[in-house]
């Protein structure tokens, strides 16, 4: 996550190559020194003719005893599971500050794991995640205003194809919804209020700033983006898939059966660290997560 140093085909000096390392390399590496052999009367030693510059120092808003307990307890998971990689990113969510940011894989070399590639700020489908978007989405907009409501989770069909739930039930109240993880209850709220303006949920979800690039600092992350469905004009009729010019220049052909994929999970693309800044309490600024606390400077 920090990242790591070393030499790379193109070079045999050492920069960095992943995480803050390589993208404050510039900035870190310094300037290298020039020496030269001399002998002298007890020997060969090396002769300063340019002295080397250290390059800047960066801190960071790692707090190292939540790592050691995050890396820790990821490692133990992935053991119990047996997964190939896995991610765990602790942010204070007051601050943006991001506490404790693990990336760890399986060994190919043996069954324990290792530091991996940062994932943390790589794109991709966030799952679930995007069902608190569409919820809250859903509260603010009104489209639902009495958590007690009954919303049938039965046979369901949108546009042809058939849409379920891991948990069968016939019928969900609002507030289960999000606990059950339903993709019928989620898709019948939205579809409700947006079906003919999907580009309007697009809109929404950009508000959130759920399509907002972090600027982590840490190099290789991924622009959060939502794959747009261009209108079929074989769609079932009384299906309106229009084309919409959305906010901040943006233009995208939103078919209706895409909207449904949006709202449960599908067809976007965040890396963990958008997530993790979006799983906030009630009550909270979104914050930008962060990991430089201090930007570079010489230290005293």
């Amino acid at each position: 996550s920090v990242g790591r140093v070393g030499q790379t085909a193109e070079c045999s000096e050492v920069h960095g190559i992943s995480g803050l390392e390589r993208a404050l390399d510039s900035l870190l590496y310094g300037v290298p020194g020039v020496a030269e052999k001399k002998a002298l009367t007890h020997g060969i030693v090396n002769w300063a003719k340019t002295e080397a510059v250290p390059g800047y120092d960066v801190v960071t808003t790692i707090d190292i005893n939540m790592q050691d307990i995050v890396e820790n307890e990821l490692n133990s998971i992935l053991s119990y599971v047996q997964a190939d990689w896995g991610v765990a990113v602790l942010m204070d969510v007051e601050t943006g500050d991001i506490k404790a940011i693990s990336n760890l894989e399986k060994n190919p070399l043996g069954g324990n794991y290792i530091e991996a590639m940062n994932r943390a700020v790589l794109g991709y489908e966030p799952g679930s995640v995007v069902k608190t978007l569409s919820m809250l989405i859903a509260l603010e907009e009104g489209v639902v205003t009495d958590l007690d409501e009954v919303i049938p989770t039965g046979r369901c069909m949108y546009m042809g194809r058939p849409i379920t739930d891991s948990h069968a039930t016939t019928s969900l109240k609002v507030r289960e919804v999000l606990e059950q993880s339903s993709n019928i209850a989620m898709t019948r709220i939205i579809t409700r209020h947006f079906e003919n303006n999907p580009g309007e949920f697009y809109s929404r979800i950009k508000e959130l700033g759920f399509l907002t690039p972090m600027h982590t600092g840490i190099s290789g992350e991924t622009v959060p983006r939502i794959d747009s469905v261009p209108s079929n004009p074989r769609r079932p009729s009384g299906a309106v898939a229009p084309v919409l010019r959305l906010r901040h220049r943006d233009t995208a052909a939103l078919h209706p059966r895409s909207l449904q994929r949006h709202s449960q999970r599908r067809c976007v693309c965040a890396s963990p660290s958008v997530q993790a800044a979006h799983q906030q309490g009630a009550g909270h600024r979104l914050r930008a997560p962060r990991v430089i606390y201090q930007r570079p400077h010489m230290l005293a």
